[in-house]
C-alpha cells in the first residue's frame, strides 16, 4: 500500500513540476493583442507610429512632463530608430511595434493599420504618431492605457511639445481610433 502511495505521489509531483516548467516561462505569460489603428481626420496624415506595451512604472510620454530627447526627436524629426533604441534598453518594456509607413487619409487603404503586439499581465499600452505636416511639434497619442480582457476602443488625442514639455492640445480630440482585441 505504501508503495502505491509513493508511486502515486511521485507521479503527481512530476506532473506538478512539469506543469510549472511549462507555464513558468515568461513567454507563456504573454498575451497577444490585435491592434487596429484608423485615421479619423479628413485632411491629416501621420508619420510612422510606435506602439509599446510596458509596465505602468515607465512611460513613453506623459502629459505635463518633459519629453525625453529620443521622444522629442521622434515627434519633431521622425527619428523612429532613436526612440525604438531608447525603449528597447528599458527592462519594463515588453514589446515595441513600429509601422513601416505612415497613417494615411481615412478614405484610402493607408488610413488603417493592423498589427499584433504581446504584453505581460498588468502591462499597459502606449502609442504615438507624429503629425506629418512638415514634422511639427504635434502628435497623436495614447498614454499608458489598460489592455482589455476582450476588446476595447480608444481614441487618440492631439498633444504638442511646448518648451520641451508634453501638453494636451486644446480641443483637438479623437484623431485616431484604436481598437485593441485580445487574441
Amino acid at each position: 500500500m505504501f508503495r502505491k502511495l509513493y508511486i502515486a505521489t511521485t507521479i503527481v509531483l512530476m506532473l506538478v513540476v512539469m506543469g510549472a516548467a511549462v507555464t513558468g516561462c515568461p513567454q507563456d505569460l504573454r498575451s497577444r493583442y490585435q491592434v487596429t489603428v484608423q485615421n479619423l481626420t479628413p485632411f491629416q496624415t501621420f508619420a510612422p507610429l510606435i506602439a509599446v506595451t510596458h509596465s505602468n512604472n515607465v512611460s513613453v510620454f506623459r502629459e505635463d512632463t518633459a519629453a525625453s530627447a529620443s521622444f522629442a526627436s521622434f515627434v519633431t524629426a521622425g527619428n523612429l530608430a532613436g526612440l525604438v533604441s531608447a525603449l528597447d534598453s528599458v527592462d519594463a518594456v515588453t514589446a515595441i511595434y513600429q509601422s513601416s509607413a505612415g497613417l494615411g487619409l481615412p478614405t484610402t487603404a493607408a488610413g488603417t493599420i493592423t498589427f499584433t503586439i504581446q504584453a505581460l499581465p498588468n502591462d499597459v499600452f502606449s502609442m504615438a504618431a507624429p503629425n506629418e505636416i512638415a514634422m511639427t511639434d504635434a502628435f497623436a497619442g495614447l498614454d499608458s492605457v489598460a489592455l482589455p480582457i476582450l476588446t476595447r476602443t480608444y481614441y487618440m488625442d492631439s498633444y504638442v511639445l511646448s518648451g520641451g514639455n508634453v501638453e494636451l492640445a486644446d480641443g483637438i480630440q479623437n484623431l485616431i481610433r484604436v481598437v485593441i482585441t485580445r487574441q
